[in-house]
């Protein structure tokens, strides 16, 4: 486990891959490249990077390497992340090659602050992710003793987590996403092959964790919900249409979302964000 403070001047790769220092022609890995070496060298280990505020600089600057690689992984390609010019010769090309392959065993988690003085993360980033909103209320449990003593840590080897991860999507509710789809295109809204796919891998893993139902509701929750941004006036239709989708489903979730944003009270200017209220 690895935690990472972003700092603002990320407008680059360097500091995340690395670059070839013009002085001695030795290429200088940043820290995402060293840990992609420490994924390959111990495959059996999960490993997950935590950025902490990511937003702070553009995600899809400082990790455009990383989200290319991703949209790869849905080809068939082996997803690769370019460190260096392929033309490019520095001294230790023999320990750092030009490329590293996306380790399969590494994992990345983000915390974003949403609130006036920070920036909003692109579509680009929010289609190749689940997003998921904590609660931001205080209550007492702080206060209170916990009532069982939490579990200690456990590894779980990399092979057999992967042994029972479902990479085939759940076809079940194609018909249904195909009708969102559609309406978010009145929005200008688009729903990719990569998000349709990814929800139905959601509710493919969560067979025998949840109900189905609400494994949708969940998965719609975190990729879809985000996606919806604009004014109150010119979606108010649409939203419409996807609250009868929604309770047609019982995605209970998805539909008070809905209703929030459809409340009469609310201004016919006001922007909605794609936060979860």
């Amino acid at each position: 486990f690895v935690r990472v403070a972003v700092r603002p001047n990320w407008i680059d790769q360097s500091e995340v891959l690395g670059y070839i220092n013009p002085i001695n022609n030795m290429f200088q890995p940043g820290w995402l490249a060293s840990m992609m070496l420490r994924c390959r060298r111990n495959p059996r280990r999960l490993h997950v990077c935590l950025l902490d505020e990511m937003h702070l600089a553009p995600v899809e600057q400082y990790l455009a390497g990383v989200l290319s690689a991703i949209e790869e992984e849905g080809s068939g390609a082996t997803p690769r992340v370019s460190l260096y010019p392929v033309d490019a010769r520095p001294e230790n090309r023999d320990d750092w090659s030009s490329t590293l392959t996306l380790p399969s065993n590494l994992f990345f988690v983000g915390t974003v602050n949403i609130d006036e003085s920070t920036r909003a993360l692109t579509d680009r980033v929010v289609d190749r992710g689940h997003m998921i909103q904590l609660s931001v209320t205080v209550g007492r449990e702080h206060h209170r003793e916990p009532k069982e003593r939490l579990e200690p840590r456990w590894r779980v080897d990399h092979k057999d987590w992967a042994a029972i991860c479902s990479r085939e999507p759940d076809a079940t509710n194609h018909d249904f996403l195909i009708s969102v789809a559609e309406t978010l295109q009145k929005m200008r809204i688009g729903m990719g092959v990569r998000t349709h796919i990814e929800i139905e891998r959601f509710v493919s893993n969560a067979d025998g964790v949840m109900e189905p139902d609400d494994a949708l509701d969940v998965a719609m929750l975190q990729r879809l919900i985000p996606k919806v941004r604009g004014y109150r006036r010119n979606l108010a239709e649409p939203l419409q249409e996807l609250l009868e989708l929604f309770r047609d489903v019982g995605a209970e979730r998805c539909e008070r979302v809905m209703e929030h944003w459809l409340d009469e009270t609310r201004g016919d200017d006001e922007y909605l964000d794609g936060t979860d209220p």
